[in-house]
């Protein structure tokens, strides 16, 4: 064989070969059954389930745990429906697009599985439609994967399992508002007073100017000024109050330009609800519709568009005072007192304090020093002594009764805080603190303190 045959047979062998490997490639890169929006194949075993150009998305519809919104891009760009006139911020339409643009998982979690119950796709946790100029896919979204790394998802083309990289399930997430240029709700720890006023009455919280009260009755720096004023607690006002105030927006599913039509057919020229929050920096007024049972309406007084929300969002218009009073009675630091004077049943017992929270305190019962560990113990009683309820007014007696027992605190400053106790019902003694604040609290936890003062100083 001539040496010029030889080498025309390598060229074709070479021609060959390259074939082939062109035609693997292409069948494994192929998209599947000839569906645009189906399942390419790659030859590093990563399932691309979904696919388009950057240009060809038009459209999402997403429902998740917060709600439902669709964006839609028209000729004058991208919207969302029922957020009139709002511009759309965009940042957050270029993470959408370019987020979703190769959808992949690293194989299969399961093959058309029978129980899709196993990954939480028989009640998903979310559904993403994305439509393109060639077609609609909706992605739902199930349980979190053991490995906390994505969840279980599948599409409306195939009951096949696959897995959704965290990063794309938090976009799934993301609130209508997160897309709508709009002006920035207030925040918890900028507030300092709010006043709930509607068909049930008001609900008025302010921090007091003077701040913590570790000095001066129930540790509180907030007070409930009406319907009744009492110490509130910290805690209940931040995470029953605050909080949820500082949420009022993030509910937001729908904005309509503030008109006097809009207004009547939102509920808003009549408001049930008002809710004037002070803040830091000045005050902001809500105006809240009655609910119909799916929607409440928002208009904000600073602002010049009405916010929809979900009607199931407002368990703070039910908080009453009740909620938010302070739960325990006379939690003073033990380093700002310098007597305690306690009367039970006739008998009158006096401390002095020296230096409480100093190395060299000292204690004294009615002149005799005591064991400094024996009275802090006491002390630590007579200072958490737990609410049972709260009193709108003082009871009404036929005669002026009299007290079963008094504590009063003289603080270092001068000032003193006197509680109280006299008979309510077979349970319970009213307490008032310092003649306003009126409570009950339990019989057995108040004789336990008075009845075992002694024991602790054997």
């Amino acid at each position: 064989m001539s040496r010029n045959v030889k080498f025309v047979i390598n060229i074709i062998v070479v021609v060959l070969v390259i074939g082939l490997l062109a035609g693997g490639i292409y069948f494994l890169t192929r998209h599947k059954d000839g569906d645009s929006l189906g399942e390419m194949y790659t030859d590093d075993e990563v399932i691309k389930v979904f696919s388009y150009a950057g240009d060809e998305l038009i459209g999402a519809d997403v429902t998740n745990k917060y709600g439902s919104y669709s964006l839609v891009k028209g000729e004058n760009g991208w919207a969302m429906e029922g957020f009139d006139g709002v511009t759309l911020k965009a940042t957050a339409l270029d993470t959408l697009i370019y987020t979703f643009q190769n959808i992949t998982s690293e194989g299969r979690a399961a093959e058309a599985p029978e129980n899709l119950g196993d990954f939480g796709l028989d009640s998903p946790n979310a559904v993403l439609t994305l439509t393109t100029t060639s077609g609609s896919r909706t992605f739902y979204i199930g349980n979190e994967t053991p490995d906390n790394t994505g969840n279980y998802f599948n599409t409306d083309a195939s009951g096949d399992v696959y897995i959704m990289k965290s990063y794309m399930v938090d976009v799934i997430n993301l609130v209508a508002k997160d897309y709508a240029d709009i002006a920035a709700g207030l925040k918890a720890e900028d507030i300092t007073g709010v006043a709930i006023d509607g068909p049930n009455g008001s609900l008025t919280v302010e921090m007091d100017p003077a701040g913590p009260k570790d000095e001066y009755s129930l540790l509180s720096y907030w007070n409930i000024v009406s319907p009744v004023r009492r110490s509130a607690s910290n805690s209940d006002v931040s995470d029953k109050l605050l909080t949820p105030v500082s949420q009022i927006e993030s509910g937001v599913t729908g904005i309509l330009p503030l008109t006097d039509e809009n207004l009547a057919s939102t509920g808003l020229s009549a408001p049930e609800y008002n809710i004037t929050v002070n803040t830091k920096s000045g005050t902001t007024v809500y105006e809240v519709s009655a609910s119909d049972g799916t929607y409440r309406w928002i208009r904000r007084g600073d602002i010049d568009y009405l916010m929809r929300t979900g009607a199931d969002k407002w368990s703070i218009l039910d908080i009453g005072s009740s909620d938010l009073e302070e739960k325990l009675l006379a939690m003073i630091d033990i380093r700002l007192i310098s007597e305690i004077h306690i009367e039970h049943k006739g008998e009158t017992m006096n401390f002095d304090i020296v230096d409480g929270g100093g190395e060299n305190a000292a204690f004294f019962k009615d002149g005799a020093e005591l064991d400094a560990d024996a009275f802090r113990e006491f002390y630590s009683h007579i200072v958490a002594i737990n609410v049972s309820g709260s009193l709108e007014q003082p009871p009404e007696y036929s005669q002026t009764p009299t007290p079963v027992g008094s504590i009063e605190y003289v603080l270092t400053n001068g000032e003193s805080l006197k509680l109280t106790f006299t008979g309510y019902d077979e349970r319970n003694y009213w307490v008032s603190v310092n003649g306003q604040e009126d409570y009950t609290v339990a019989i057995k936890n108040v004789d336990k303190i008075f009845d075992g003062i002694n024991d602790y100083f054997k």
